[in-house]
């Protein structure tokens, strides 16, 4: 999920060349957990395990109660690191 803020809509809104556009933030089950970024193929796997995630949010209040069901669909091995 993702928003974007626009405090005064009468106003220009002004994009400058190395500031930047939005900050990520990760929310875990345990915030003590260190998160990794991997980029990742797109295989198969990832491919019908991100299917079965798509728009749940629509369906669903409080996406945090899946974060379970998920882990059990997961594949075993579900990120293959890109190669360059």
């Amino acid at each position: 999920m993702w928003a974007f803020e626009w405090h005064d809509p009468k106003q220009d809104l002004v994009l400058k060349r190395g500031e930047p556009w939005f900050y990520v933030r990760f929310e875990t089950e345990d915030p003590s957990r260190p998160v990794k970024l991997v980029e990742a193929e797109r295989t198969p796997e990832v491919k019908e395990y991100l299917g079965g995630l798509s728009a749940v949010a629509n369906y669903v209040n409080r996406t945090f109660s899946l974060f379970s069901t998920a882990r059990e669909r997961r594949p075993k091995t579900l990120l293959t690191p890109k190669r360059r």
